[in-house]
């Protein structure tokens, strides 16, 4: 909101807008001018709310709805700006260190002078090392001891709480080696400040990588949103339900019951029925429908639609994060937070660690353990987020690490899939499999491949071919007839091939789904 908020204001528009029907719930904050509100969209929506603020405030407050994805975009920027800059401090520090622990001692000068004595038996290297050590192990790596801290209130210690024991150790252990050589005139010490200065080094560069290549996936994703269209054309009746004017509004503004204007060539900007009018609609970017569907009055329309040929009057029935383009981008969003099981595994041992390594403390142990399983918690996070990343940036939206390791189960002639599973059939050379050689094989520059392969082959291996398609019945049946799937399931929308995988899942089979489009991401997403 744009205007000066005091509390005489802020109450005038808490009781106003509380007067609106369906209104549950508003909250303030007076520092960001934002106000959070939550209602019923059945009985009112973000027009009638800043409509009531502007007509309460006499003019003096202008508000808009919230640009959520910005703020998104805005706090992941940030997100990573601040790892970035974190992991470049970490190497200003760590590289001295590194230096002066691995490679300086090699040259004969560097070396002597290195080990010249400032306090009885403590070394200028060994000092240097301390002071450049110190702000990685407690400033730059203070988050570590603040996700360790939360950990370990839940009861449920993570990798955060390894990286604090790991480098702790070989800190504190290595401060006590130099003190007692400053206190002593002929201990010889042996210091770890290089261990655990390059140990956060590395993992705040895996931390950046992946929240670089989570960036690099919401830019996919953001492209998705592009579906709907920014502005729609609100029809506006009189008493006796006659189309008295029009006006352009935001697409987000749209409350439900509203009618909607679509022109040929626009978007449908909300889920919603025809009332007058007809028209074809090209569904296949949600449908997977490849003609497009005739329209008429009392035929339901998709939000992110193209119209094609003639006018329609449309009322909108779900509107803002209810619409189906809105859906397919949270369950496309949630898969990407999805861990694989394999981190899910270290996530596991991080837990059995933990104790362990406490419990040899406890006892006395004489062994100074100087490690930490890192790899567990930075190698499979990297990997799966870089991987995930780099499919996006190409326009494949890939689930997580669970979808990338249940690829190894199933066969394809795919470039992509047959990479992978040729490097399957390495980590199990013991199994043989017998793999068709693919015939009449062409690539179309831009567009993909075709090629004569896929369906003897597979029943022959024991696997199943469906084939689930948005297409009308008669080109499905035609296109399984040629290629040889018996089972097709045609007309189907998104959330019904999704919970078509997900029957296959529980009974027990391994499903790998392969899709195309938009209208697959929901499918997609269960495989």
């Amino acid at each position: 909101m744009d205007g000066v908020l005091d509390e005489r204001l802020i109450m005038i528009l808490k009781s106003s807008v509380e007067a609106l029907p369906g209104v549950e719930n508003i909250k303030f904050n007076s520092e960001l001018h934002k106000v959070t509100i939550s209602y019923k969209p059945d009985q009112t929506g973000p027009r009638d709310l800043i409509e009531v603020i502007k007509s309460a405030t006499f003019g003096n407050v202008n508000a808009s709805i919230y640009p959520e994805a910005d703020g998104r975009g805005q706090h992941r920027y940030g997100e990573i700006k601040q790892y970035r800059q974190s992991f470049m401090w970490s190497l200003i520090f760590t590289i001295p260190v590194f230096l002066t622990s691995m490679v300086f001692m090699y040259i004969p000068w560097l070396k002597d002078g290195l080990e010249k004595k400032v306090i009885n038996m403590m070394s200028i290297g060994e000092l240097f090392r301390w002071i450049l050590s110190t702000p990685v192990q407690f400033v730059i790596g203070g988050k570590f001891y603040a996700g360790a801290y939360k950990a370990m209130c839940r009861g449920s210690p993570n990798m955060d709480v390894l990286i604090a024991l790991g480098t702790n150790t070989a800190y504190f252990y290595s401060v006590y080696s130099v003190l007692r050589a400053a206190t002593s005139e002929n201990y010889m010490s042996t210091d770890f400040f290089e261990t655990s200065s390059m140990l956060i080094s590395f993992i705040l560069l895996g931390k950046y990588l992946e929240i670089l290549a989570k960036g690099k996936t919401s830019e996919a994703i953001a492209k998705l949103m592009d579906l709907a269209p920014e502005t729609a054309t609100l029809l506006m009746y009189d008493n006796e339900g006659n189309v008295v004017g029009e006006k352009e509004i935001d697409s987000r503004l749209i409350q439900k019951n509203d009618v909607i204007k679509v022109v040929p060539g626009g978007k449908v900007a909300s889920d919603g029925f025809v009332i007058w009018g007809q028209s074809h609609v090209n569904e296949s970017m949600i449908t997977g429908e490849s003609r497009p569907v005739a329209k008429r009055k009392g035929d339901t329309v998709i939000g992110g639609t193209v119209n094609e040929n003639g006018v329609l009057h449309v009322r909108a029935t779900f509107v803002g994060s209810e619409v189906h383009w809105a859906q397919i981008v949270r369950l496309v969003e949630s898969a990407q937070m999805a861990k694989a099981p394999v981190q899910k595994f270290a996530d596991h041992i991080s837990r059995v660690f933990v104790p362990c390594f406490q419990l040899a403390l406890q006892f006395g142990i004489s062994v100074m353990v100087i490690a930490c399983p890192c790899a567990l918690g930075l190698a499979t996070p990297t990997a799966v987020m870089v991987a995930t990343g780099v499919g996006a940036s190409h326009g494949v939206l890939i689930k997580g690490g669970q979808a990338l390791e249940s690829a190894q189960k199933v066969n394809s002639e795919h470039p992509m899939a047959k990479a992978i599973v040729e490097h399957a059939k390495k980590l199990h050379p013991e199994e043989n499999h017998i793999w068709p050689e693919a015939r009449e094989f062409i690539s179309v520059t831009g567009q993909g491949v075709k090629v004569e392969i896929m369906i003897s082959y597979l029943k022959s291996m024991n696997v199943e071919s469906i084939m689930v398609t948005g297409d009308n019945w008669g080109t499905a049946n035609a296109i399984g007839k040629e290629v040889g799937i018996e089972k097709i399931i045609a007309e189907a929308k998104p959330e019904q091939k999704a919970e078509r995988v997900k029957e296959l899942q529980l009974s027990g089979r391994t499903v790998a789904m392969v899709g195309d489009g938009i209208n697959d991401s929901p499918a997609l997403v269960s495989g």
